[in-house]
């Protein structure tokens, strides 16, 4: 698309979200190929998740691959978090499970917990992701009890939905073994 080639990132992610906002079908198979050209990570975001509210259901596997390719882990978790509810019910959790992969991941403490906080009330909503609940225990624990209890409040949605579906005595055991084991390896 010539339009984008000599606009630099920013202004390529603003031009492609005025123009999907203004519903110009034609442009989101060229908007998806040109938003995996951004270098800038935000900017791609930003521009997938303008892709987002209404993507014509043939796009949304390269809107995917695209999401995936995001090298920043925060921002590949917001990606993943604002794509997952548009596609099929049967594909959302497994996208779900990788946003809170990369939200795991993310360094900053703040950044992390925002992205965990976006994250909950979806993980909530799949008691299929249940079973990440003890692995994400594991991860947030090795980065201290204080950034943890940032971590624990930020999931407060995933942790009522859990209370709900499994003993508060395995919720606990979950809790003690994940503080236990992040201890030993810090």
């Amino acid at each position: 698309m010539k339009l984008f080639t000599r606009l630099d990132s920013r202004n390529q992610a603003y031009s492609l979200r005025e123009l999907l906002e203004a519903n110009i079908a034609q442009l989101w198979a060229q908007a998806i190929e040109v938003s995996q050209a951004i270098d800038a990570d935000a900017d791609r975001t930003a521009t997938l998740a303008a892709l987002t509210p209404h993507p014509p259901p043939h796009l949304l596997a390269e809107a995917l691959v695209a999401a995936r390719a995001i090298k920043s882990k925060e921002n590949r978790a917001k990606a993943l978090a604002a794509l997952a509810p548009r596609l099929p019910a049967d594909q959302q959790p497994a996208v779900y499970a990788e946003a809170l992969a990369a939200a795991r991941a993310i360094e900053s403490e703040g950044n992390r917990a925002k992205a965990l906080a976006a994250l909950a009330p979806h993980l909530a909503s799949y008691p299929t992701l249940d079973d990440q609940f003890a692995p994400t225990l594991r991860v947030l624990a090795q980065r201290g009890y204080p950034a943890l209890l940032d971590d624990l409040r930020a999931l407060r949605p995933w942790l009522a939905a859990l209370a709900k579906r499994r003993s508060l005595l395995a919720l606990c055991a979950d809790l003690a073994t994940a503080m236990k084991r992040g201890a030993a390896g810090r």
